[in-house]
């Protein structure tokens, strides 16, 4: 996808205003004869030449891929204002690849391309804005509305969510906690309040789970499901101690346990789980898309 992105930059135009022999090799394919002939422009402070000196390394054409490289000779060239530069040099910090991830720096370079009228600029800054954002939703506090329906309100680094947050989605099933790179960290304690009123508060491991029809669970958790020992209360007061799996009894513990099996008392939360995944999914097909842009 990033050799399809560069190649679009690569075929709207001369790359640079250098050696035509440079240009033409590059066109043909021939890297090796274009990179003779860009280091020693390059060397020398064309930017034109940085640039597409850059690309080489970025795409592992005439020379082993090295992103790196890339950003160091990028740099080069957007230093000296080539628009072309710093676009890819942004992309490179929204992807960390080469250097560390950085969406405050990738906004900064795509923005200087952009004013200069770069297409290719503009539109990667307007995918990085395609969402509602109040306040700061770089590095600080805001609140970002995605377009896919879903509000999250606390803190972001580096223009995703990081920090104490609150995530509504578009069901209506809410997550407050602490989140790291988009995703909450389920081994801190956690809040989900469910579309049907219940809820439930602690970890991956253990926590107590009020459903909305009354009953009310405390004890261990293994992923988003009832499973270890706990105590089940129900709402005439009768408990069910011992051990669950899946939201089942196999074994009895003690205290007014009587003769009642109990069936998947998590259905939402395994519905919660797989929303999640098409969630990542959504987010991982966009990033494609934007990529081969």
């Amino acid at each position: 996808m990033k050799n399809i992105c560069l190649l679009l930059i690569l075929l709207t135009g001369p790359c640079f205003a250098g050696s035509d022999k440079g240009e033409a090799a590059l066109k043909a394919g021939d890297y090796s004869t274009a990179l003779k002939v860009f280091r020693p422009l390059a060397d020398q402070g064309d930017a034109s030449a940085q640039y597409n000196l850059g690309l080489l390394y970025n795409n592992g054409q005439g020379v082993p891929q090295d992103y790196a490289q890339a950003a160091l000779w990028y740099r080069k060239a957007a230093d000296q204002g080539n628009a072309k530069a710093q676009t890819h040099l942004g992309f490179l910090y929204e992807n960390g690849q080469g250097v560390p991830q950085d969406y405050a720096q990738a906004v900064a370079w795509y923005r200087k391309a952009a004013d200069q009228g770069y297409a290719y600029a503009q539109n990667n800054l307007g995918v990085l804005f395609a969402d509602d954002c109040v306040g700061n939703c770089i590095n600080g506090q805001g609140t970002r509305t995605q377009t896919n329906g879903t509000k999250y309100v606390g803190g972001f680094k580096n223009g995703k969510f990081e920090g104490l947050g609150t995530m509504t989605r578009i069901s209506g099933d809410q997550y407050i906690g602490q989140f790291k790179d988009n995703e909450m960290l389920t081994k801190t304690e956690q809040t989900v309040i469910f579309k049907d009123g219940t809820k439930f508060v602690g970890n991956e491991e253990k926590g107590t789970m009020t459903f909305a029809d009354g009953r009310k669970y405390v004890g261990e958790m293994n992923n988003g499901r009832i499973n270890g020992k706990g105590t089940m209360t129900f709402v005439d007061g009768k408990k069910y101690v011992g051990e669950w799996r899946n939201g089942e009894i196999v074994r009895q513990g003690s205290a007014d346990a009587f003769e009642r099996r109990i069936e998947a008392l998590t259905p939402l939360i395994v519905e919660s789980i797989e929303r999640e995944v098409e969630h990542q999914v959504e987010i991982e097909e966009d990033r494609r898309r934007r990529e081969g842009q």
